[in-house]
């Protein structure tokens, strides 16, 4: 994660020409090192970017993701996109990068080639049969002015671009990049008319570069683990000043001054994330009550309920950091840590260098636009019901946690919980959760298998299958869908394919629960047995004590990763109320 940070942080102190020069120093990194996951990657432009798929390749190799792109399509753009050609050789992902000059032939402006109408039947075709995963670019704008049929080109343009978002922005399968501005916006040329006469280059080295940049972090989101925490300091970081040298009337915050707005957008940001479903956390080296009293002014957006706990005190924040880990039961890997003070941004990268740790810099009003710029939070994304309510969910943990070292054994604590469990039977509203926990769950997973919304589609479709799902509560507060199964039902054996549970609900008897359900269903049908196979990755090890302490038994063992797991008929303890039947 150390070289993830850091050749990210050169992109966001625009220092690109040191990036370029060592292009090869960071191709031999990538060949050097083992890839956690391989993806095929198919590229329709109607232009030639040199350099796009090796930045392409070295942006996802840090992320030890390997980029298989066998299939180009270069000098044929949006025009020539054959969804049946695209379907026959399946890839994972399908990168569209439109420009203007795809509307022309050859530099011949009389001569539009399609019409914006065309153009857009053309993608409500992709959308509604293409099965990869798709960027697609919004269309450049000309650098003069053009007219075609008294039509000025750049309101054509807006025409189309509009349309993309309308069509593409709610599509979970579809990202969309407007990446022109942002690269304009580090001073950067986007076009160069000599590279485009000399070498068909629409786009100067230094934008294929940039362009690659931000869909190796839009690939790397829907692949790696997603950023479920931002973990805040206090001073200079969401207000001007230390509240403990300057006092609360001494802060820079709130709308009245200059230096007080840049904070105060700042905070708004924060929130805008948080209302996104992402987790806030405090780790500060100050007194808890001059924090509290900060937090309390009026003059904030953020308060301290916005937080879901905190570390306030003089302790090694790294130490800090993995006590709220401990505490939230997640993984630092998933973590952002945000602090204007260098040095305790690099301490914190040496000691945990899985949490990711951007370099802000010392100018706060750049904090929005460097943060965002990592792509952590894929805030453009649709924001599902249990992403909403996720901090008050952590929030109602903790009040569990605190029962739970009041009432002494375990099985009193789980009954004085009345956790409620139903199966949903609507799958199509509840299939964006279904795909979101299959992806996104490691620890509580037993293939760590991906699929897509086409795939778990197609799973349910067969006869002798089942998706199950799962929802949850109990007195203190609703846990949302936590855990699916998928089924095959034979006519000796029940086999689950893949079970995914969220780690909210680690260790409250909910998959002994189900494993009850599907026992009683066993019954019903004279199934005698249930199997299931389990391949161990660097995360799931504990689903080996699960199994064992719900009443699996080891039946064969394959290969050091993968085994065979068999449970006979046999009663099930679990201390949930099941309110509906699989």
């Amino acid at each position: 994660m150390q070289k993830i940070n850091k050749i990210d942080n050169l992109i966001n102190q625009n220092k690109i020409s040191k990036i370029l020069i060592n292009k090869n120093y960071f191709f031999d990194q990538i060949k050097s090192q083992k890839f956690d996951k391989r993806i095929s990657i198919k590229i329709i432009g109607g232009y030639t970017i040199n350099d796009f798929t090796d930045w392409l390749s070295i942006f996802c190799g840090n992320n030890s993701i390997y980029t298989d792109f066998s299939d180009h399509q270069w000098g044929a753009g949006f025009s020539s996109l054959n969804i049946q050609g695209i379907n026959k050789h399946s890839k994972d992902y399908l990168i569209i990068i439109n420009s203007w000059r795809d509307l022309f032939s050859q530099n011949n402006f009389n001569n539009l080639l399609i019409s914006p109408v065309q153009i857009i039947k053309i993608f409500k075709n992709l959308l509604k049969n293409n099965k990869s995963k798709t960027i697609i670019t919004t269309f450049d704008y000309p650098d003069f002015d053009i007219i075609v049929n008294k039509i000025n080109l750049k309101q054509i343009i807006l025409y189309l671009n509009y349309e993309i978002y309308k069509l593409f922005e709610n599509n979970y399968s579809y990202s969309i990049i407007d990446e022109q501005h942002n690269i304009l916006s580090k001073n950067i040329e986007w076009y160069s008319p000599r590279d485009w006469h000399s070498f068909g280059k629409i786009i100067t080295s230094e934008s294929a570069l940039l362009l690659a940049f931000k869909i190796s972090k839009i690939i790397g989101f829907s692949i790696l683990p997603a950023k479920k925490l931002i973990i805040l300091d206090m001073d200079n970081t969401i207000w001007g000043g230390v509240i403990g040298d300057d006092g609360l009337k001494n802060l820079k915050i709130g709308e009245a001054t200059a230096e007080g707005r840049v904070f105060y957008e700042l905070q708004s940001y924060f929130k805008m994330i948080s209302n996104k479903g992402i987790l806030m956390a405090i780790v500060s080296k100050n007194e808890k009550k001059n924090v509290l009293e900060g937090l309390k002014s009026k003059k904030n957006i953020l308060n301290f309920s916005d937080f879901v706990t905190s570390r306030i005190n003089w302790k090694d924040k790294s130490e800090n950091i993995l006590s709220i880990a401990k505490e939230l039961n997640l993984g630092v890997e998933s973590f952002v840590f945000i602090d204007d003070n260098p040095f305790e941004r690099d301490l914190v990268k040496k000691k945990l260098p899985e949490v990711s740790v951007p370099d802000i810099g010392s100018s706060p009003e750049n904090y929005i636009k460097i943060i965002n710029d990592f792509n952590f939070f894929n805030i453009n994304s649709k924001t599902l019901k249990e992403d909403l309510h996720r901090s008050s969910m952590y929030k109602a943990e903790q009040i569990r946690k605190k029962i739970k070292i009041k009432n002494t054994p375990i099985k009193n604590f789980l009954k004085s919980l009345k956790i409620e469990i139903n199966y949903l039977k609507d799958f199509n509203n509840n299939l964006e959760r279904i795909h979101q926990l299959t992806n996104k769950t490691n620890q509580f997973n037993l293939t760590t298998e991906r699929l897509d919304f086409d795939k778990i589609r197609s799973f349910k479709r067969k006869p002798n299958k089942e998706i199950v799902v799962v929802h949850a509560k109990d007195k203190y507060g609703d846990y949302g869908i936590i855990s699916i199964v998928y089924l095959t039902k034979n006519i000796t054996s029940l086999q689950i394919n893949n079970w995914v549970m969220s780690c909210r609900v680690f260790n409250k008897s909910i998959e002994s629960a189900i494993i009850y359900s599907l026992v009683k269903m066993m019954k019903k049908k004279n199934i005698k047995k249930i199997n299931l196979k389990l391949i161990l990755s660097k995360k799931n090890h504990l689903m080996i004590k699960i199994l064992e302490k719900i009443g699996f038994s080891l039946n064969k063992k394959f290969s050091k990763i993968k085994s065979e797991w068999l449970l006979e008929s046999k009663k099930i303890k679990h201390e949930c109320i099941i309110k509906n039947e699989i």
